[in-house]
Parts: C-alpha cells; sequence; structure tokens
C-alpha cells in the first residue's frame, strides 16, 4: 500500500474527477494543526479523510466532501468502519448529486445544518477585455479607475495581513472567522495557498499624499507629508 502525501492524492485523483480540496493530504493536515485528530482511510472500493474528535463511548467523526468516490457503496463501507471503530456519531457531507439522499436515509443518516458551502459559483475566466465587457457599468468603471490610479495587486503569504481583514468582516457582518493561527496552518501547509493584496503603486501613491509647509520654531521652512496609514514625515 503506498502511503504518504504525494501518494495519497494521486490516488484520490484515480478515483473521481476532481476530488475535493478538503480529502486532500495538505487539508488533513492543517484540521490537524486545528485540533481534530485525523485518520486517512483506504476502503475497499474507495478512500476517506476522517477527521475525529472526542474519547471513548463519545468520539465523533466527520467527514467533509466524502468519502471519494461519494458513491451509496463507498459511504456503506465507510459506515461499517465507524461501526467496526465504536464511533458514536458520524456525519458526512458527500460531494454528490441530490439524489444519494435516500441511500444515506437508508444507511440511518438523518439530514442536518451544513457545515460547508452546500453551492458552489463557477466563473468562466475569460480574456481580459472580453470579461469586463460581462461587468455592469458600474463595476467596469471602477475597474478602469482603479487601473488608472495605480491600483495594484500584491501575491503573498501574510496571515496577520489575512487576519486582520477577517476581523474586519467580523465586526461588520457580526460572524465568528478563524484566527490568525488557523491562517497560518493554511498558508504553510497547503503550496499553492496565497494572499492578495490590493494597494496604490508607489508613484500614484506618492501623488495623492498631501503636502503641508509650515514656519519652524527654527526659522526654516519645513514640508509635512502626510503617508500610507496616517504617518507624518517632515523635513
Amino acid at each position: 500500500m503506498r502511503t504518504g502525501p504525494a501518494a495519497w492524492d494521486e490516488d484520490l485523483e484515480q478515483l473521481g474527477p476532481q476530488p475535493s480540496l478538503l480529502q486532500s493530504w495538505g487539508w488533513g493536515e492543517v484540521q490537524s494543526r486545528a485540533g481534530w485528530t485525523l485518520e486517512r482511510v483506504r476502503l475497499k472500493h474507495g478512500m476517506a479523510s476522517v477527521q475525529l474528535r472526542g474519547l471513548g463511548p463519545v468520539r465523533e467523526a466527520y467527514v467533509p466532501r466524502g468519502p471519494v468516490p461519494s458513491t451509496g457503496e463507498v459511504v456503506a463501507e465507510l459506515v461499517d468502519w465507524a461501526r467496526e471503530r465504536r464511533i458514536a456519531r458520524l456525519r458526512m457531507e458527500p460531494d454528490a448529486p441530490p439524489d444519494i439522499a435516500p441511500r444515506m436515509e437508508e444507511l440511518g443518516f438523518a439530514r442536518s445544518r451544513p457545515v460547508q458551502p452546500e453551492h458552489s459559483v463557477i466563473v468562466t475566466l475569460k480574456q481580459p477585455d472580453e470579461l469586463l465587457k460581462s461587468f455592469r457599468h458600474g463595476r467596469r468603471y471602477n475597474i478602469r479607475a482603479g487601473l488608472k490610479r495605480g491600483v495594484v495587486v500584491e501575491e503573498g503569504k501574510d496571515a496577520a495581513e489575512l487576519a486582520r481583514q477577517s476581523g474586519a468582516v467580523e465586526q461588520r457582518e457580526s460572524i465568528n472567522l478563524p484566527d490568525r493561527g488557523y491562517y497560518t496552518h493554511l498558508l504553510e501547509l497547503l503550496p499553492w495557498c496565497r494572499t492578495f493584496r490590493r494597494r496604490l503603486g508607489r508613484r500614484h501613491a506618492a501623488h495623492r499624499r498631501p503636502v503641508h509647509a509650515h514656519d519652524g520654531a527654527d526659522g526654516q521652512r519645513h514640508r509635512v507629508v502626510v503617508g500610507d496609514e496616517g504617518v507624518c514625515r517632515s523635513w
């Protein structure tokens, strides 16, 4: 039996087209850092990354967007696996169409509030000019205005910035989001995970900073520039 991150992810891809990120090796490592115990299960006809918590008779398991493939046959195999290990509660969100519901009910599952989003939005990536034409007038205007003013997008791995922006969303929407430590795990353990931050380019930002002149106590003329974050520089 093959083991290790590459083998796990490659075997997942052999079982079905585009298996969910939430069943990947990297995502499992993130969840293990976040407090879950992880068990990667190889079944007769599929695979599942199972998140576990609790001890003894109150142990529960959660399988996000799994097993792979999310067929009635493989779900039944995973139920048998959970029973053999005396898991008290098995929560599963299979990556399957709605018609799997009757089979899930036959296996003893009851519908509950979802943990993961129920729907995905798929955006067709066109050429920039063609994509811009598909937007409403107001959005096209804002994009073009941003480009003229020198707005640029920086790619990085800035967990602190991500946490800062999440904090602002928490206050505005009255919701709870992960802390900086969780974002750090995502950025470290998922190689393709990045942050994107917009800012004004240096040349354009310099033109927008207000400059004030005043006479100092030393009798010299001073200029004060209000820079980013309200920081003043004088000379």
